[in-house]
């Protein structure tokens, strides 16, 4: 016996995979009708690392979230071709889709204005570097009281603090 199902997904695997792997990464999109006021807010501002927001896009998606522990491994040919797409996700959104993997597999990738400073520390706003500004400048970010990081003066509350890396000084001859 088995049964079987038709979801709306949304493919994890760069799209040119379609062409040539045998399998893709895919994770069910849910629409948030029906959830509670609480877990809607989280939703919509990505607390929840087990979800991805998507917003409403009429008349192809109703506002819906990826659910990330559904995570799951198909065949290609369970996924129709782009004849079907719905919709790409903007660089922007794509960045903060790594994001949500990031948090949801391992490390997160960078902080934002609701993480703690871990360590007193120069950072760069990687939002910065992905929206194309050409200069990014570093930022003495320090641990203390209110451990919070700051916004970017160019992203807002958007910014994705990354820990700037200090070349160390090595000898240039042996003694």
């Amino acid at each position: 016996m088995a049964s079987a199902a038709v979801y709306r997904v949304m493919i994890l695997s760069r799209s040119c995979n379609l062409d040539w792997k045998k399998q893709v990464q895919v994770a069910p999109v849910d629409p948030t009708e029906g959830l509670d006021s609480k877990a809607l807010a989280c939703l919509r501002e990505n607390d929840d690392d087990q979800s991805f927001f998507l917003p409403s896009d009429p008349p192809h998606l109703p506002e819906s979230y990826v659910d990330l522990g559904r995570i799951t491994t198909v065949s290609v040919s369970y996924v129709r071709r782009m004849d079907n797409l719905v919709r790409r996700l903007s660089s922007r959104a794509t960045t903060e889709l790594q994001n949500s993997l990031s948090e949801f597999y391992a490390r997160p990738y960078g902080f934002n204005v609701k993480d703690c400073v871990p360590q007193t520390a120069k950072y760069r706003c990687s939002g910065c570097f992905l929206t194309g500004q050409l200069i990014v400048p570093v930022v003495q970010i320090s641990k203390g009281l209110d451990c919070k990081f700051p916004e970017c003066a160019k992203c807002g509350n958007d910014a994705l603090w990354v820990k700037i890396q200090e070349p160390k000084q090595e000898k240039l001859f042996a003694e």
